[in-house]
């Protein structure tokens, strides 16, 4: 028989798929929140530090998670009032209010930008390269 396969079939059996398909895991979330965060935009920095992944191992089943827990992050990523995806924003436009200083402000809302999901579509082929040997 080939070494090679011998060898890999011993990894399957010993249980260390589940720890290499982690570990490519981890990989292509890492390369998603680095993409990410090149296309977040930046105000003063927060959204795009908070980017962050994990990978979660429950009852043998593997999860990449990549994204923020910034309140505002949403409303960045699916825009807001007319520009909402998927028609989901405020309908009576414009709005305005007063800020914090007092600054009066008039919005139809804001366009989406979403870095995220844009992340992901971006890096599409780059992903399946690295799961590509794993078998």
């Amino acid at each position: 028989m080939n070494r090679d396969f011998i060898t890999n079939l011993n990894i399957l059996i010993n249980g260390g798929l589940q720890n290499i398909i982690a570990e490519k895991l981890e990989d292509a979330c890492q390369l998603i929140e680095n993409e990410a965060k090149e296309l977040c935009p930046v105000d003063d920095g927060t959204l795009k530090a908070s980017i962050n992944h994990k990978v979660v191992i429950k009852d043998s089943k593997l999860t990449g998670i990549v994204g923020t827990n910034v309140e505002y992050a949403p409303y960045v990523h699916e825009g807001t009032g007319i520009y909402a995806i998927n028609g989901k924003g405020r309908k009576e436009v414009p709005w305005t209010f007063i800020d914090a200083k007092g600054k009066t402000w008039v919005t139809k809302g804001q366009k989406p930008n979403p870095f995220l999901k844009d992340a992901i579509l971006n890096n599409e082929e780059n992903i399946k390269e690295i799961f590509k040997d794993t078998l």
